[in-house]
Formats: structure tokens, sequence, C-alpha cells
């Protein structure tokens, strides 16, 4: 039913998150930051070519920001497969900025691999996206506070 369809949506951020705290290195922050790093100076540098502001963000805080995305991550889909609308919002918060930094095809070489792949992945990304709205717009998620008067009526 749509409870199995959840638990199978939030399969690849479990996985993911678990990829990230499993591969973590508390003073480099390991692989995770290793392949985002590269992704998150782009991103921060072509803000700053194309609007003048620069995001303050050290890059000693990238393993900071790998562990709140992950977290972020894997409580969404936690809340989220517990059909509680707050996990699609974390999921959101999550997914829209992963989707834009990470997955740039736009600035790989034309025409190859790397562009291809990262390209999927930004469509994948999106589709996931676009479920998660749909959920929040037409489920029967709920609150805590529904949750809590959905308890108090059966007993």
């Amino acid at each position: 039913g749509r409870s199995d369809g959840r638990l199978i949506f939030c399969l690849i951020f479990f996985g993911s998150a678990f990829n990230k705290v499993s591969t973590f290195d508390k003073s480099t922050g390991g692989p995770g930051v290793a392949f985002m790093a590269p992704k998150l100076d782009h991103f921060l540098g072509v803000v700053k070519a194309k609007t003048g502001i620069t995001i303050p963000i050290d890059k000693d805080f990238y393993p900071n920001l790998l562990l709140t995305a992950a977290v972020c991550e894997a409580f969404g889909a936690f809340l989220f497969a517990m059909d509680i609308k707050f996990g699609a919002v974390a999921l959101l918060i999550f997914m829209v900025p992963v989707t834009v930094i990470m997955h740039n095809f736009w600035d790989e070489a034309p025409n190859s691999q790397e562009q291809h792949m990262q390209m999927i992945h930004f469509l994948k990304n999106l589709s996931m996206i676009g479920a998660v709205i749909f959920y929040m717009g037409y489920s029967e998620g709920t609150t805590v506070e529904e949750r809590r008067k959905k308890k108090e009526k059966l007993y």
C-alpha cells in the first residue's frame, strides 16, 4: 500500500545518509566532503560572480555541513516513511540545494560522460522533488497535532 511505497521511496535517503555517516572522518569529513567540496566551491564562486554576494561558509565547516545534510536526509526520510508531513519538508530542504549544487550538469564538458551522469542524477532528484510536493498536496499525511487528535478519538 501507500506505506510500502513511502518506505521504498525512502530507501535511497536511508542508504545515502548511512554512507555519509559511515565514511565520515572527523578531521577531513572523509570521501563525502572530498566529493562535495569542489562542487560547493564552484557553486559559491558562481553565486559571487553572478550576484556579488559572498556566502560565508568556511571550508573547515564543510564536514559539519555534510553531517547536517545526512541528519536532515535521514530524519526527513524517517518521518516521511511514517507519513508525517514534516518529513516531506525536511526532504525538500535537503534535496533542493543538493540537486542544484551537486548535480550541475550544465557546468560539465558538453556531451561528456560526466555531463550525462549528472543530468541523470539531476532529473532523478527533480522527479523525487516532484513526488514529495505531490505527497504534500494530496496525501493524508499528518502533522503531530493531527495524529494526537486521531489517537484521542480511538480511546
